[in-house]
């Protein structure tokens, strides 16, 4: 586990790396020059269409046992 003090004080004393104040205690980090193509989990804009989100209930109605089963966090979540 990484603490995210530390994590952040990492990220910040990096020269390729930009940390910035998000919302409430939340930071993120980028990379300048590089394209922030990053979704908004606040707006309530679905840039998705239609068929992806079918696809994905029928994908997962159909998952059982153990492969209903996530890592912990979001960030081994989105490694998966």
């Amino acid at each position: 586990e990484v603490d995210d003090r530390e994590l952040r004080a990492l990220c910040a004393s990096c020269p390729w790396l930009h940390v910035e104040n998000a919302e409430g205690v939340e930071w993120t980090v980028t990379v300048p020059g590089r394209a922030q193509d990053f979704v908004d989990l606040h707006s309530p804009e679905d840039l998705y269409p239609p068929e992806l989100w079918a696809a994905a209930s029928a994908y997962l109605s159909a998952l059982e046992g153990e492969d209903m089963v996530l890592p912990g966090g979001r960030y081994m979540c989105a490694r998966m």
